[in-house]
């Protein structure tokens, strides 16, 4: 996520979304982040698509914080 969201999408509050941090959500849903400009797209060769099973059966959502401390959100 680049930049926090109000509102809802599909059902799914943005605001749970937090600036800096990595999620996997629907098609549908990640389009329109994208479209938004609130979200860049984690391809399938990165490290997070190592979770992509796991989050099937979490109902689509994983959230991943970068490892160091600079590149958190503040």
């Amino acid at each position: 996520m680049l930049k926090a969201c109000s509102g809802i999408i599909e059902g799914v509050a943005l605001s749970q979304f937090l600036p800096g941090a990595s999620y996997d959500v629907s098609e549908t849903l990640g389009l329109q982040l994208l479209d938004m400009q609130a979200a860049v797209e984690v391809r399938a060769t990165d490290p997070l698509s190592d979770h992509i099973d796991l989050a099937r059966l979490t109902d689509g959502v994983h959230v991943a914080l970068p490892d160091k401390p600079a590149e958190r959100p503040e």
